[in-house]
């Protein structure tokens, strides 16, 4: 008797567990759906405020294209100052970007693109929506080089560097197309010697692995940058430059280790990241 209602306790005290383990999985499930639900909201929102801003020119945004809120992190960028700005890859980016310098009556832009093909209608689009005066596309060919992690194809370097001579305040990393590991991580190589002193390099495709990957090897080879993520929908990484006499804020254990376990959390505004 006592065997049996052992074990008839044993089966509830095991049934209770599974129930709970099963909620716990539909909880986090459809906590996912919704902060998934709410990024697309925001960016359809942004979507409306940008093609308005820019005009008849505007846009697509979305699938291939960077999505619109992503765009509206660049664009945020600009009204806090950002002037002089770098674009690795070419797109819908290229336009809001010269549409709002123009807007600030101020700044210019290089994009960097690989294909001619695809540079030359870029130009097409810029020289229609009467950008030229702000916006520069620059065709530089994919290049099997040596820097100082890797050997990847990359832009070529002697053209990037002829075209970008000036200090930079934006960098917006987009290209080339991640196809192979570390393809993007010789943008910081190449470039963060112009950075100006509180430069900003923004990374789209923030969920890939291999952005993750880039961001983690930049923050370990560049101290002077801080790192932070903002939940748009295909998340973005934010890599923000410290004045020289500034230093990293120590960051609690307890923080770091659930920053380790969740680099990249649900929610809107930006996360830092110190590692």
């Amino acid at each position: 008797m006592l065997g049996a209602l052992g074990a008839a306790a044993a089966g509830a005290a095991t049934r209770s567990r599974a129930f709970g383990v099963i909620t716990g999985l539909a909880a986090w499930a459809c906590a996912h759906s919704l902060h998934a639900l709410a990024r697309e909201i925001r960016s359809a929102e942004d979507a409306g405020v940008l093609s308005a801003r820019v005009g008849s020119g505007a846009p697509l945004f979305g699938l291939w294209s960077a999505e619109a809120d992503f765009v509206g992190v660049i664009v945020r960028s600009l009204e806090d100052g950002a002037r002089t700005v770098v674009e690795c890859g070419s797109g819908s980016t290229t336009i809001v970007i010269g549409s709002v310098l123009r807007e600030l009556g101020a700044g210019s832009l290089t994009a960097i693109e690989h294909e001619e093909s695809y540079a030359a209608e870029i130009r097409r689009r810029v020289e229609r929506a009467g950008l030229d005066e702000y916006v520069r596309v620059v065709t530089a060919p994919l290049r099997v080089q040596t820097f100082t992690q890797a050997t990847v194809p990359w832009y070529d370097r002697d053209i990037v560097e002829d075209a970008v001579t000036e200090i930079i305040d934006l960098v917006v990393v987009d290209g080339p197309p991640q196809t192979i590991a570390g393809a993007r991580t010789p943008a910081l190589d190449v470039l963060h010697g112009r950075l100006a002193a509180d430069a900003a390099v923004l990374c789209d495709d923030g969920r890939a692995r291999a952005t993750l990957g880039d961001v983690n090897d930049w923050s370990r080879r560049f101290p002077d940058l801080d790192v932070f993520w903002i939940d748009t929908v295909k998340g973005t990484w934010m890599l923000k430059r410290r004045a020289p006499s500034s230093a990293r804020v120590p960051v609690a254990t307890l923080a770091s280790i659930a920053r380790a376990v969740n680099p990249r959390p649900a929610g809107f505004g930006r996360w830092p990241v110190r590692r």
